[in-house]
C-alpha cells in the first residue's frame, strides 16, 4: 500500500466538504422553491445591527404566522442597508410568508409572485455540482 501525502488529503477533504455543502444548499433551496403555502405574518421584532461598518446598518426582522392547522410559526430575515427607515417594517406590521405544508418552519417573506421556476434550476444546479465534487474528492489520490 502506498502512503497518500498531506496535500492530496486536504485537497480530497476539501472537496468533500464543498459538495456535500452544497447538496445541502441545492436541498434547502428546493424546499424553499417549493412551499405551497401563503399566510399573513405579524412583526413581533426589528434588531438594528451595525456590524463593523458605520455607513450601513442591516436589520433583523422577527415575524410569527399561523398555520392552517392554527399552530404558531415564526422565522427572520434580514434587510439588508435599507434606503431610508420607511423601508424596513415596524413591529406590528404584517407581511405575506411562505411556508410549507409539511413543515411550517421552512418559511420565507414572500417576495414576489408566488412561485419561481429558476429556484428549482438553481437546485439542480448545486445538487449537480455537489455530485461532481464528491466525484471528484473519491476519485483523487
Amino acid at each position: 500500500m502506498f502512503k497518500v501525502s498531506p496535500a492530496v488529503r486536504l485537497v480530497k477533504l476539501t472537496l468533500l466538504l464543498a459538495g456535500m455543502v452544497s447538496i445541502v444548499a441545492g436541498w434547502y433551496h428546493f424546499v424553499m422553491s417549493w412551499m405551497d403555502l401563503v399566510a399573513p405574518a405579524t412583526v413581533i421584532g426589528v434588531r438594528r445591527d451595525f456590524g463593523g461598518d458605520r455607513l450601513g446598518s442591516n436589520y433583523q426582522i422577527y415575524y410569527q404566522f399561523l398555520t392552517v392547522h392554527k399552530r404558531a410559526a415564526d422565522g427572520s430575515f434580514v434587510v439588508e442597508n435599507p434606503m431610508t427607515i420607511g423601508d424596513v417594517p415596524r413591529v406590528g406590521s404584517f407581511l405575506q410568508v411562505r411556508y410549507s405544508s409539511r413543515d411550517p418552519h421552512f418559511n420565507s417573506p414572500l417576495s414576489g409572485s408566488g412561485f419561481d421556476l429558476s429556484g428549482a434550476v438553481v437546485a439542480e444546479f448545486l445538487w449537480l455540482v455537489g455530485l461532481v465534487l464528491l466525484w471528484a474528492a473519491w476519485k483523487a489520490t
